[in-house]
């Protein structure tokens, strides 16, 4: 009799987070503390560089403060990488939103950051 070999589980934390918001996992949280530029090419035009923007995190463990990160949403591999309890984190995704177009300064929206983190086996 054979047995199915059981998958490692993967778990995903995601959030849209206002500024301010924090996203909380195992004994740690991110806050979106501020987006620093904001470079992307809007979406009704044609550019040679799709542009970049960039937002500071505050990163805390326990509740306490650890660090600030400014992670750039240009990134393929966000470079933010946790250890916890024998458990690896990892941001594998994250988006700023609203996008861009020429319209956008005319109608200054919030920004939401959009993470998604996962533990790594």
């Amino acid at each position: 009799m054979t047995s199915a070999q059981e998958e490692p589980q993967i778990n995903f934390y995601t959030s849209p987070l206002e500024m301010g918001d924090h996203i909380l996992f195992a004994n740690k949280s991110i806050r979106f503390k501020e987006v620093v530029s904001d470079s992307r090419c809007p979406r009704d035009v044609t550019c040679v560089w799709a542009g970049e923007a960039k937002v500071l995190v505050e990163i805390f463990e326990n509740g306490k403060f650890l660090e600030e990160k400014i992670i750039s949403t240009n990134a393929g591999n966000v470079p933010l990488n946790f250890q916890g309890e024998n458990i690896a984190y990892g941001i594998t995704s994250l988006v700023l939103l609203p996008y861009p177009t020429t319209d956008t300064k005319k109608e200054k929206q919030p920004y939401i950051l959009n993470l998604q983190i996962r533990e790594k086996i």
